[in-house]
């Protein structure tokens, strides 16, 4: 992976960024599994909007301060995944199983590594 730092050019390899970044490599592996959940902070913050969009995520993660700690962290952790882990295209509509398992308490245990490798 090629990372961007300060205008210079950084690889690291998936065990080396995991490391670094505190990412798990271990953990629950589908997240097919949270397709059909219930998502808080969709509903709570988002609920006008019907398919959510990374550059939504960034607007409303950048513009918002009336947000609770916790709910502030979900949405840092939504925006770090949606513009900067997954930028396939800023337009790009996010998948409810994504918001679904940021707002559930098994964010921290999820594999990413599976994600970022495709």
């Amino acid at each position: 992976m090629w990372f961007n730092l300060g205008g210079s050019l950084v690889r690291f390899n998936m065990e080396d960024f995991c490391l670094i970044s505190g990412v798990r490599c271990f953990g629950v592996e589908k997240r097919s599994k949270y397709d059909a959940c219930y998502c808080r902070i969709k509903h709570e913050f988002l609920s006008e909007l019907r398919n959510i969009s990374t550059s939504e995520v960034s607007d409303f993660f950048l513009k918002n301060y009336q947000l609770s700690d916790s709910d502030v962290v979900k949405f840092g952790c939504l925006f770090l995944l949606t513009n900067v882990m997954f930028t396939t295209s800023y337009k790009r509509s996010v998948e409810d199983s994504l918001m679904v398992l940021v707002d559930s308490n098994e964010m921290n245990a999820y594999r990413w590594r599976n994600e970022l490798l495709n």
